[in-house]
């Protein structure tokens, strides 16, 4: 194998393991917060913790993205991600109007309605942590 052939085989190694190890990391987030929606236990604090985990690893990746992309990448990617906040805004407004409507209805569901709400939320961000980690 040529001294290319190697570096370009290592740097895929190290793309894909970088990769699996951001996605690892969901997974162990997620499990995390399974594990502790299950205790029964201070769940509105579990989802909180989990949104703004989240929230924290699609800043992580983002930046590493934006610091990846040379000019005309980073201008289509803060654009993107600007549209994407937009949508974001827009889905938790909805997801709250909606729980909100939901725990109305039903006396019980008022105690969960914060908790609903960050986990909806969580969810959605996640799916933008996964997308992007793609082009990482």
């Amino acid at each position: 194998m040529s001294k290319v052939s190697a570096i370009i085989f290592l740097l895929s190694f190290l793309y894909i393991k970088a990769n699996s190890q951001t996605l690892q990391t969901i997974h162990s987030l997620a499990k995390a917060n399974q594990d502790c929606l299950d205790s029964g236990r201070g769940m509105t604090s579990c989802a909180s913790a989990y949104y703004h985990q989240m929230d924290s690893l699609l800043n992580i990746v983002y930046q590493k993205l934006y610091l990846k992309s040379d000019n005309s990448g980073r201008k289509k990617l803060k654009k993107q991600q600007l549209l994407w906040l937009k949508k974001r805004d827009n889905y938790f407004k909805q997801v709250v109007a909606e729980n909100k409507k939901e725990a109305a209805a039903e006396d019980l569901l008022r105690h969960f309605n914060t908790m609903f709400d960050l986990e909806d939320m969580a969810a959605f961000v996640e799916k933008r942590v996964v997308h992007l980690i793609k082009f990482l």
